[in-house]
């Protein structure tokens, strides 16, 4: 699914102009002081380019048919989300 997202993303502009804009827009709205504890902007970047796959790192793969080593990967991570997003349309 990410990588449908990081495809529908990238459709109106190139991939790096998207990653860049990412990167500069977590950095801009990144508050240490509302942050928990031992949650650094690196950690945050981290998990976007796990989620866009900017710099092509293996994080370990996700979903049905993962391998013990990539769930092991993805366990040493500390930090899960959960990315929300709505929109709201009118009609007419």
């Amino acid at each position: 699914m990410a990588r449908d997202v990081a495809r529908i993303n990238d459709a109106a502009r190139g991939k790096w102009p998207s990653i860049i804009g990412m990167a500069l827009a977590a950095t801009r709205n990144y508050d240490p002081f509302e942050a928990p504890t031992h949650f650094r902007l690196s950690d945050l970047l981290k998990k976007l380019d796990k989620t866009f796959g900017a710099t092509g790192k293996n994080y370990g793969k996700g979903g049905r048919d993962t391998a013990f080593d990539d769930i092991e990967k993805r366990r040493r991570d500390r930090w899960d989300f959960l990315f929300i997003a709505g929109i709201w349309i009118q009609e007419g």
